[in-house]
């Protein structure tokens, strides 16, 4: 009888010794079936298990991404308000790799929408008259030639080169030493403070303490006798890539002197 006993106490220990394996496997059992999946940036639920984006797609970058300006930080342009100096002003010019900006000028002979774009050496100027007309000049800051295509009178341009010194040569204004002029003021335009400064030709600009560019030119055209005092408009900077200045690859050079381009 006592053999029994011990049997029935020891087959009771057995039974809750199983009973607690089977109850362990099936808690982890559950577990396993409702782990969080834990996903990366921009993969979703049903690629979670398939390789990682880097394993699967060419890093190399796209000739188009090359092309794509590098855009200058705002936080690098050092602004130093109306404690500017011509050295501040010439270190945040010296910033800018390219730019664009629009000017309406109103002349004896008509008003003239003005759209300059600067990259790379090349400009691209677009003069819009109100009788409709358009005039698109492409001008190579180094080598001084400016080619002029009027869209309306045909596919062709005309190239002509300049001596240096030339007072008809686009200016390029990342070209333009504020050593030249003298500060005679300082004035707010559109918000942002700006130094006058005064060359000794008469030539007045207002020039942005933030970034070291004009918002607004003043002079006096002799050739006209006529006073002017020009706004610069929608200007962005280090955004204009290469296309936006290169003249047409079917555009016909004829030189100024005669001839065509070889």
């Amino acid at each position: 009888m006592k053999k029994v006993h011990v049997a029935l106490i020891l087959l009771f220990i057995l039974l809750i010794a199983v009973m607690t394996i089977i109850t362990s496997c099936n808690g982890h059992k559950k577990d396993a079936l409702t782990q969080e999946i834990i996903l990366e940036p921009g993969i979703t639920e049903q690629d979670s298990h398939t390789p990682a984006v880097a394993e699967t797609i060419d890093t190399e970058p796209s000739l188009e991404a090359e092309a794509e300006p590098k855009t200058q930080p705002e936080e690098d342009f050092i602004d130093q308000g109306r404690a500017s100096t011509i050295n501040d002003l010439m270190a945040n010019k010296a910033k800018i790799t390219s730019y664009y900006f629009e000017q309406t000028i109103y002349a004896s002979y008509g008003e003239v929408f003005v759209q300059t774009w600067y990259a790379n050496g090349w400009m691209k100027i677009v003069s819009s008259f109100t009788d409709g007309e358009e005039n698109i000049e492409y001008f190579d800051c180094e080598n001084l030639i400016l080619v002029s295509h009027a869209p309306s009178a045909g596919n062709y341009g005309m190239m002509e080169t300049f001596e240096e010194g030339n007072p008809d040569i686009p200016k390029n204004h990342l070209d333009n030493d504020y050593h030249n002029y003298k500060v005679v003021g300082t004035e707010s335009i559109d918000g942002q403070i700006c130094r006058i400064l005064e060359s000794r030709l008469g030539e007045k600009l207002w020039v942005s303490t933030k970034h070291g560019f004009p918002l607004q030119v003043e002079f006096n055209d002799p050739t006209n006798d006529e006073h002017f005092l020009i706004a610069y408009e929608g200007i962005t900077f280090n955004q204009v890539r290469n296309e936006d200045v290169a003249m047409p690859q079917d555009l016909e050079i004829i030189m100024y002197q005669g001839g065509l381009r070889p």
